[in-house]
């Protein structure tokens, strides 16, 4: 299989140093606050909470419906 990817115009196999340099990352593993946010939803956050939020933060929880009425 991998070999038959490489033979794809454009694609080239990294060698050991470059993967190394590859440095990945999840924006939300900075995150610590409530996994949920919504009105009446047990053990969540409410909806000014979820507001107050940053933007990057934001796509990192559920949100009820409730909660996104006022971005629409």
């Amino acid at each position: 299989m991998l070999q038959k990817i490489l033979k794809i115009d454009g694609v080239s196999s990294l060698d050991k140093s470059t993967q190394k340099r590859i440095v990945g990352g999840n924006p939300c593993a900075n995150y610590s606050g409530p996994f949920c946010f919504g009105v009446g939803l047990s053990g969540c956050g409410t909806c000014e909470e979820f507001q107050a939020l940053p933007a990057n933060f934001q796509m990192c929880v559920l949100v009820g419906f409730d909660c996104l009425n006022d971005f629409w």
